[in-house]
């Protein structure tokens, strides 16, 4: 979980520097037409749109917190880089990808998987 917690770090430090603010919990409050452009570049590192996207879709991702086994694993990758659930939460979501990944790498083969959508691409 630190190497996880130093990514969300990077990502809000990045976020910072196009002028997001967040409230005391780590929350956005606010989003700049600066980061949204930033986000929506591809040389944006998919971690950081990652958690941008858990942020602001915070309300409907809170909803679905808990039902693990009927989430995608990139949705299960956005819900680990939020602070603002539980250690306890965040490695239940971790395993739930875990689980998915054998069945991932015996229904597609190594150059399928690498155009699937992070993180399963990341697999290889």
């Amino acid at each position: 979980m630190k190497q996880l917690d130093v990514l969300i770090d990077m990502a809000e430090e990045a976020l910072a520097e196009r002028d997001v603010k967040f409230d005391d919990d780590g929350n956005i409050l606010q989003i700049t037409q600066k980061a949204e452009q930033y986000l929506e570049k591809k040389s944006t590192p998919e971690f950081i749109r990652s958690y941008a996207f858990g942020q602001i879709y915070r309300t409907l991702l809170d909803s679905h917190v808990g039902i693990f086994n009927t989430l995608s694993i990139p949705l299960l990758f956005v819900i680990v880089l939020q602070k603002r659930y539980t250690v306890l939460n965040r490695r239940k979501a971790c395993a739930w990808m875990r689980r998915q990944l054998p069945i991932v790498q015996n229904e597609f083969t190594p150059k399928e998987r690498l155009k699937l959508s992070y993180p399963i691409n990341a697999i290889e």
